[in-house]
């Protein structure tokens, strides 16, 4: 477990390599680890490395059993963006297949994010107006998450040049301002403990 914690904090500081040590181990069943395995799998397919990523996810291709999971969605949009970068259709394909089925039999909401990693869903397939009009409903049910512009993560670059995606950026923006804002009030009164330099840094780009 301190491995992972380790792995973390170097990705904190930007220290990618010494990151990529401390992840490539056996396969550790905790969230942090997984995360930190795809994290770094994504910056290797941005880095120019795509082979590198297949590689590190490989622990997790028996993992993926089509349904509506966060490991699982995680996973499959990390590996379609590889594959596509590998020129891999026909895998890319098979695995944007496997989670449209995913979504078609799930409801639209499992896990905090999943309004998210259902548009990349769409917008991986080319199915750019789905991807659109699904967060313009999460975003009208009061959806606010930073994690919506770690591209990294998702697969949503391609609607980065919309103006109704830079809207739901706008609006999504606006409202963690306005939560920090809450927040600083709130910490400022003695009614709560003072916020983590994380929280305060979150959404500001």
């Amino acid at each position: 477990m301190a491995r992972v914690y380790r792995g973390w904090a170097f990705i904190a500081q930007r220290k990618f390599e010494s990151a990529r040590g401390e992840f490539e181990r056996p396969n550790i069943n905790n969230t942090l680890y997984w995360l930190g395995v795809f994290y770094l799998g994504s910056l290797d397919t941005v880095e120019g490395r795509p082979g590198d990523a297949i590689e590190r996810y490989k622990d997790y291709t028996a993992e993926f059993d089509g349904s509506k999971s966060l490991v699982n969605f995680y996973y499959g949009i990390a590996a379609i963006k590889t594959y596509q970068v590998l020129g891999e259709q026909e895998k890319a394909q098979a695995l944007i297949d496997e989670l449209l089925s995913a979504i078609s039999a799930s409801p639209s909401l499992t896990y905090h994010d999943s309004a998210i990693q259902d548009a990349s869903i769409y917008a991986l397939s080319g199915q750019k107006e789905t991807a659109i009009a699904t967060l313009e409903e999460w975003v009208n049910q009061g959806g606010a998450t930073a994690l919506l512009q770690q591209n990294i993560r998702h697969g949503l670059s391609v609607l980065a040049d919309d103006p109704r995606y830079q809207s739901i950026l706008r609006t999504v923006n606006s409202r963690l301002i306005e939560q920090k804002a809450n927040l600083a009030r709130w910490e400022a009164n003695g009614e709560m403990p003072p916020i983590p330099e994380v929280v305060k840094n979150t959404g500001s780009e």
